[in-house]
């Protein structure tokens, strides 16, 4: 959902938080 969303900006805080 979060990558989706803005995965160039939760690509290295969001992105491997949710995964």
């Amino acid at each position: 959902m979060v990558s989706a969303h803005s995965d160039g900006m939760y690509n290295s805080k969001s992105h491997i938080k949710e995964k």
